[in-house]
């Protein structure tokens, strides 16, 4: 197995979870009501802002 490729897959995941955690509450409330108001229409986060609103 490639270090690198798994290294880089790691670090998206984590990239990711980081994300999905502040997007859903997380310590860092401001990125996600920065997200909100960025993407208020995108299919995926309006859904997610509808849900959490």
């Amino acid at each position: 197995m490639d270090t690198k490729n798994s290294e880089k897959f790691i670090d998206a995941f984590v990239t990711i979870e980081m994300f999905l955690k502040d997007y859903l509450g997380g310590p860092n409330v401001g990125f996600s009501q920065m997200v909100h108001m960025a993407a208020p229409k995108h299919p995926v986060f309006g859904t997610y802002k509808n849900e959490a609103d």
